[in-house]
């Protein structure tokens, strides 16, 4: 009893200095990738900006939202990139994971139009780490999130967005 008092008083000290840092601005990020780990600050990353909506699991669409966010590409070739055969686990302060697999990583997936109707040839969608938006998404940054640059966005299902994002691990697809 007294291990898992000591452990959970550790992760709320853990998370604790995780959002002091956020809020005072630096936006940090860990990646990790084997035995390789960085440390990036978000803010001080090119930003790429579009509109993103999302749908959940009750068919509920949220947005429009303009977002401004680093390309998560870019996170990933800073440390080594990934293969075809890894995954990503986007990790939130809560200990929520997100897995992308590569086609996904490189913003291969399913996605509408707002109104559901579907979308010629492939979808343009850009995942990124949003370090801003317009108010209605302005908190629990970074978030991860699919942006489009197809007039009037595009919309992706939201088990693939994740908020207050701490780390992105590279894995093989296997673990």
């Amino acid at each position: 009893m007294a291990r898992r008092r000591t452990a959970s008083f550790l992760v709320a000290i853990v998370l604790l200095l995780v959002a002091t840092v956020t809020l005072a601005g630096g936006l940090p990020l860990r990646l990790v990738k084997g035995d390789a780990t960085a440390v990036v600050e978000l803010d001080r990353k090119v930003l790429t900006e579009g509109t993103a909506y999302y749908k959940n699991s009750k068919g509920v669409v949220s947005g429009p939202f303009k977002i401004k966010g680093v390309r998560l590409i870019d996170l990933v070739d800073s440390i080594g990139g990934m293969e075809a055969t890894d995954k990503l686990l986007v990790v939130s302060s809560d200990g929520y994971v997100t897995e992308l697999d590569y086609a996904q990583a490189c913003g291969d997936m399913a996605a509408t139009r707002p109104d559901g109707s579907p979308v010629e040839g492939r979808p343009v969608l850009v995942p990124v780490l949003v370090t801003w938006s317009d108010p209605g998404m302005e908190k629990d940054l970074p978030r991860l999130g699919f942006l489009s640059s197809v007039e009037g966005g595009l919309m992706t299902e939201s088990k693939y967005w994740a908020r207050s994002v701490v780390e992105i691990r590279i894995v093989p697809a296997g673990k």
